[in-house]
């Protein structure tokens, strides 16, 4: 298990809202080369993407829990090479314009 936190110089809630953008990720994340939603309801999504790095190229699909009221992202792969990959974002509000993340 790895975890890293750091302070940032923007607001949690803008934070949150760019990590929780899961249909943007191929515009800015690099890594990201496509990614289809393959379902969503209010606070769930399923989506899949195509990630490469040079020769590396995987396909994998993540279950994505989002809970804007708590500023939380979590992030579980459901089908792909990985035995087990996960991510859980937090954002907490340091002062008006930075979080912690």
């Amino acid at each position: 298990m790895h975890s890293e936190t750091r302070l940032v110089p923007y607001p949690a809630a803008l934070m949150y809202a760019v990590v929780a953008d899961v249909e943007r990720y191929p515009d800015f994340l690099p890594w990201v080369l496509a990614l289809r939603i393959k379902s969503r309801d209010a606070n769930i999504v399923i989506a899949e993407m195509m990630v490469g790095y040079k020769a590396f190229r995987e396909k994998y699909t993540s279950r994505i829990v989002l809970d804007p009221a708590a500023l939380t992202v979590d992030v579980a792969q459901e089908e792909g090479p990985f035995r087990r990959l996960e991510n859980h974002w937090r954002f907490i509000p340091r002062g008006p314009q930075a979080c912690e993340v």
